[in-house]
């Protein structure tokens, strides 16, 4: 009977548990300033090798949303804001395996963002890198092989942007 109470407690525990301390999303570490601590210039954005070909306007994009995200970010043209630059490289790497009657892929892939910030005489860059590694297997032709879809890609510039970020609040906070 002990050992019926004592397991019953246990398990009890132990979902109550993974309830409570689940998880939660980006959203939920989100503090809104309210009003802007840090002001920089319009970015300047280049992309360096871009086998994902990422796009200037999805950067643009996810840099935006990360700015409303909380607020505490705002473009100025004002002489002492920050000079912001925003350098972005992607790469993929294919690898094949074929068998007598089989074929395994592996594609790599990732994204690298840089945000450097100058101002006078002063310059701090702060870097991300998100990236991805996708199998696929096919036998006699048929199967499903290894691709990096443009949702894959959008996920991994939307990470890696946020991530970088991220980093400069909490440098110049």
């Amino acid at each position: 009977m002990r050992s019926l109470i004592l397991y019953s407690l246990i398990v009890t525990l132990f979902f109550s548990g993974c309830s409570i301390f689940a998880p939660q999303g980006p959203e939920a570490k989100v503090e809104k300033c309210e009003s802007p601590f840090v002001y920089i210039g319009m970015p300047k954005i280049s992309l360096g090798q871009n086998d994902l070909e990422v796009s200037i306007e999805d950067i643009k994009k996810f840099f935006e949303q990360s700015m409303n995200r909380d607020s505490c970010l705002a473009l100025s043209e004002n002489p002492d804001a920050y000079d912001f630059s925003i350098d972005v490289t992607s790469y993929m790497n294919h690898q094949n395996q074929e068998g007598i009657a089989t074929d395994n892929q592996e594609v790599t892939a990732g994204i690298k963002v840089s945000f450097i910030l100058k101002k006078d005489r002063s310059t701090t860059r702060l870097n991300s890198e998100q990236s991805i590694k996708i199998n696929g297997k096919k036998i006699l032709g048929i199967g499903k092989g290894a691709k990096i879809s443009n949702a894959d890609k959008e996920e991994m510039l939307q990470k890696a942007i946020q991530k970088a970020y991220d980093q400069v609040l909490n440098t110049l906070r």
